[in-house]
């Protein structure tokens, strides 16, 4: 063992380091910039306040202050570039930067004044341009990429369906019956699956009697509604005037009563 030691150490260690590298790779950063919690490729031309990790609403924050944080999200979205196509085998996908995509226009891109007039209009410095065509991006380039920016006023409506679906997960499993009981006395997977959508089915059913017995109980616990009765118009008397006041008729409105 003494032996195999000593000649690792006697070894010589030339060609294990990384020094053949030096002048033969050069580092190149792409054409876009990610940031912190941008989840996806965005464009280099984004404002200076919109760079860099922007903070969540907090817990129980207001629908006015949530909307305050959603204001800038929703900003950072028109920044954003736009997938062109599916991943391929290798999970390669093509990338449009947002001032092609019409999301964005800017002058000095002529053609993209076209874009609707909703899209923000940028100014680029002299001879800046906006990208260098549509880009490639790989799939370990983009561990966290999301279909709708994470804060903006689409992602919370998108992960809001989530609250739904852990409930109905939560009356499986103790409010409505519970599944984990194990109360499936059958084999196989298919009788398990069909006793399965039965139970839900009958989820489904309860659901909606409750909703319709919370519906009917908060119209019985309603005062009821006070409508008032509608005025007629273009009557006779509108059309002809009110006759003045007389001695059969001391207020001078309506039709004089008749002769006694």
């Amino acid at each position: 063992m003494a032996d195999v030691v000593h000649k690792a150490y006697a070894a010589p260690l030339e060609g294990w380091d990384f020094s053949w590298l030096e002048g033969r790779a050069h580092e190149v950063p792409p054409p876009w910039n990610f940031g912190s919690g941008r989840r996806g490729p965005g464009s280099t031309h984004a404002p200076e306040h919109l760079r860099g990790l922007l903070p969540m609403p907090p817990m129980n924050a207001t629908a006015e202050e949530t909307a305050e944080y959603e204001r800038v999200f929703n900003e950072l979205a028109r920044y954003r570039f736009v997938c062109l196509n599916k991943p391929d085998a290798d999970g390669t996908t093509r990338w449009m930067c947002p001032f092609h995509a019409g999301r964005l226009r800017t002058r000095a891109v002529p053609e993209t004044m076209r874009a609707s007039r909703d899209a923000p209009l940028i100014d680029l410095h002299d001879g800046e341009r906006c990208c260098d065509g549509t880009v490639s991006v790989q799939a370990a380039e983009l561990p966290h990429w999301q279909r709708f920016l994470p804060g903006t006023t689409a992602w919370r409506t998108s992960y809001g369906r989530r609250q739904v679906v852990e409930g109905v997960n939560g009356m499986l499993k103790g409010g409505f019956t519970n599944i984990a009981h194990k109360f499936f006395r059958v084999f196989g997977l298919t009788k398990m699956r069909i006793l399965l959508a039965a139970t839900i089915a009958g989820y489904n059913l309860e659901a909606i009697r409750s909703f319709l017995a919370k519906k009917s109980a908060e119209r019985i616990a309603a005062p009821p509604k006070r409508t008032r009765k509608k005025r007629r118009k273009g009557t006779w008397t509108q059309i002809l005037g009110s006759p003045g006041p007389s001695a059969d008729n001391p207020s001078g409105s309506g039709r004089a009563p008749p002769p006694s």
